[in-house]
């Protein structure tokens, strides 16, 4: 059993952290190095409204950074390439502590069904990245943020609280107390509030914070409803390999 625990959890893991880092290559990371090329400009306010073409959004020496750029294009390949092998290896690393985490669950379930795996992927996303963004957005370089203890401590707390409310609902969804009290522990974060910065904005244009909070969002849901789907799939196929 332990053994078909970690080769489920390895496979699945190496396979989703590439599907993720595909997607951030292809749909994240050009807009956070987009993003960079207005760190130290003008500041722009995310709750009015904001015009992508707008020449006073540049940062000051915008012509001589694209000058100096194209004479630093080796230097900066080598760059992007050690950080995406860096992204690479933390998706994959993370991605095997996610798998870990739902055959642990799946342990407890009966009949391991394609519907039921992808709908603890679905309830993994809620719980690692919707329900702690309803409070803590998605960075872009350059934007305001609280001190990063204050927002790990808050994300750490959202977590926690989620995850217990959501299997106090899922446990016992017969019982009115249970779903209350669960309800109750997911809301508990949000009642205490989030860290907020004084500002809510950054260097870069709305408008690309806005792709960036779509790209974000969209690439999460896929990655978690495959590693929920695939990590139950092989599971289930090792479990009845080793029985």
């Amino acid at each position: 059993m332990l053994y078909s625990v970690i080769k489920t959890s390895v496979l699945s893991g190496l396979t989703a952290g590439i599907l993720i880092s595909i997607l951030q290559l292809l749909f994240v990371t050009p807009l956070i190095h987009h993003s960079e090329r207005f760190e130290g400009g003008k500041f722009h306010d995310y709750n009015k409204q904001q015009s992508l073409v707008n020449k006073d959004s540049e940062r000051p020496g915008q012509s001589d950074y694209h000058s100096e750029h194209s004479h630093n294009k080796t230097s900066e390949e080598s760059n992007n390439l050690e950080r995406i092998l860096l992204t690479l290896a933390t998706n994959i690393l993370v991605s095997v502590g996610f798998s870990f985490l739902l055959c642990g669950t799946f342990l407890f379930l009966k009949d391991i069904t394609l519907f039921k795996s992808i709908g603890f992927g679905a309830i993994g996303y809620l719980i690692f990245l919707v329900l702690p963004s309803l409070g803590l957005e998605p960075k872009l370089p350059g934007m305001e943020s609280a001190p990063i203890g204050a927002r790990q401590t808050w994300w750490v707390l959202t977590v926690i609280s989620s995850t217990i409310g959501i299997s106090l609902i899922i446990g016992n969804y017969k019982k009115i107390v249970y779903i209350t009290l669960g309800i109750l522990l997911i809301a508990l974060p949000h009642i205490i509030g989030a860290p907020l910065p004084d500002r809510y904005g950054g260097s870069a244009p709305k408008e690309i914070f806005q792709q960036f909070l779509i790209a974000v969002i969209i690439s999460n849901l896929i990655y978690w409803l495959f590693l929920g789907g695939f990590t139950g799939h092989l599971f289930k196929r090792f479990q009845k390999s080793y029985s």
